[in-house]
C-alpha cells in the first residue's frame, strides 16, 4: 500500500493564508508546535515544514513527555524508528535516544 504524503500544495489548500499567518504569529509568540499541529489538524512535521517555508526561525524544542510515551508506544506497536519520526515529527536522533533510554 503506498504511503500518503502531504505535499506543500495540499497543506496550503487545507490552510487559508490567514490561518498560516496566525500559525506563524502564534509560533513566534512561543506556542509549541505540538499544540499548534493538533489544533490545526496537521502533522508536526508538516507544520515545521510550513514554518520553514514561511521563513520562520526555528527554536529548539525538546520532546514532551507525552510525545516520548507516544514514540515508545508506536515503536513497541511495530513501527520503525523512521515511521515514528514521520508520525511524531521529531528528529531521528531524538526518537532513537528516547527509545534507547
Amino acid at each position: 500500500m503506498p504511503v500518503k504524503t502531504t505535499s506543500k500544495r495540499s497543506l496550503r489548500r487545507k490552510l487559508s493564508p490567514e490561518m498560516i499567518c496566525e500559525i506563524v504569529q502564534r509560533y513566534e509568540s512561543g506556542e509549541y508546535t505540538t499544540d499548534l499541529s493538533r489544533e490545526y489538524g496537521i502533522s508536526k512535521s508538516g507544520l515545521l515544514k510550513l514554518l520553514r517555508e514561511e521563513g520562520v526561525r526555528m527554536r529548539k524544542q525538546p520532546i514532551t513527555p507525552e510525545d516520548e510515551q507516544n514514540a515508545v508506544n508506536l515503536y513497541q506497536g511495530g513501527m520503525t524508528i523512521n515511521q515514528v519520526v514521520e508520525q511524531i515529527g521529531y528528529s531521528y536522533g531524538t526518537i532513537r535516544r528516547v527509545l534507547y533510554e
